[in-house]
């Protein structure tokens, strides 16, 4: 209660303030609660076909996304697969269908599909968090897509602006917020994409990281899990167990020398078409991993109730009300 009596007064008293004063390269102070998904098979299931090209006769190879996510590594190895290979060009590629193309923007016309099915199979194991995320001021803008796909930021706003048109989300993340990892200014290629990904994730933790925490920010359970203190909250979503498997391995390592002290990084592994079980965890100070603990799966509601006060009085403040 003294939080938000604390933070309504200072708003009282900053109403009318420009948020143009604030730099751009900078947060303001505040305690951040910060979404960051995989796209394929995470978000939503699309219809996006991968190609694997005959070593003799160049014949094609339809693979979808989440078959590939688990055949990858055996692509030209002993195996079903032997016989196949990559092929890497942008425009006639085993990729193609992921990368921006003058002719046909794929990723909207494959959105499109989705939003044509007659039920909702289409939805990924994180398309509710994805939802949650985009439905609040203070999480939408700190909402993130990082995925394999070689599109730009514009093209997957595009996308992400077809499902708020049917009144599935209701914000859209900035551009600058959706990573196609296998973009050109990634230099990146998407049957490799995890240690690129975790480049992005480093970059975004570190900002993060430079943010302030109000005096009288929440506690939340902390990173051993043994106590309560304020920090921000980071957390990523991906079905690709070797996606998973990397970051854990890099951000721990990283989180081990101290480099985020004041965030909490939770990673969860959704793979439903993987031998590994979909799982749940949050990295230690000491660089291992542990379990999500129960009273964990409501911090972010705590953190945002008081946010939805502040809205609330914004709205009753406004010239308007």
């Amino acid at each position: 209660m003294k939080f938000r009596v604390f933070i309504l007064s200072l708003l009282i008293a900053s109403v009318g303030c420009s948020s143009s004063s604030v730099k751009k390269e900078n947060y303001p102070p505040q305690q951040i609660v910060s979404y960051n998904f995989d796209w394929d098979d995470n978000i939503a299931f699309m219809p996006t076909h991968i190609y694997l090209f005959h070593k003799d006769s160049n014949q094609e190879l339809q693979m979808s996304t989440s078959d590939f996510a688990i055949y990858r590594e055996q692509v030209g190895k002993p195996g079903p697969y032997e016989d196949y290979k990559m092929n890497y060009d942008d425009q006639t590629g085993s990729f193609r269908e992921f990368r921006d193309s003058s002719e046909t923007n794929y990723f909207v016309r494959d959105v499109r599909k989705l939003l044509n099915q007659p039920n909702n199979k289409w939805k990924g194991p994180s398309f509710e968090a994805f939802q949650k995320a985009l439905s609040h001021p203070a999480t939408s803008q700190f909402t993130t897509v990082i995925t394999a796909r070689g599109h730009s930021g514009t093209t997957i706003q595009m996308g992400i602006q077809e499902l708020k048109k049917k009144g599935l989300v209701d914000s859209v993340p900035p551009a600058q917020n959706l990573y196609g990892v296998s973009h050109p200014r990634f230099k990146g290629q998407a049957d490799s994409p995890s240690e690129i990904k975790v480049k992005v994730m480093l970059n975004i933790l570190d900002r993060i990281e430079k943010t302030k925490l109000p005096e009288e920010s929440v506690a939340v359970r902390s990173a051993d899990g043994k106590s309560k203190t304020p920090l921000h909250l980071w957390g990523f979503s991906d079905d690709d167990y070797g996606n998973f498997e990397t970051a854990a391995k890099i951000l721990s390592q990283e989180y081990a020398k101290g480099r985020w002290p004041h965030i909490k990084i939770t990673l969860f592994f959704t793979g439903l078409h993987s031998p590994e079980k979909p799982k749940t965890k949050i990295i230690r100070p000491d660089g291992t991993l542990r379990d999500l603990m129960n009273d964990e799966l409501v911090e972010t509601n705590r953190i945002l109730e008081p946010q939805n006060d502040l809205s609330s009085l914004r709205q009753n403040l406004s010239p308007a009300a």
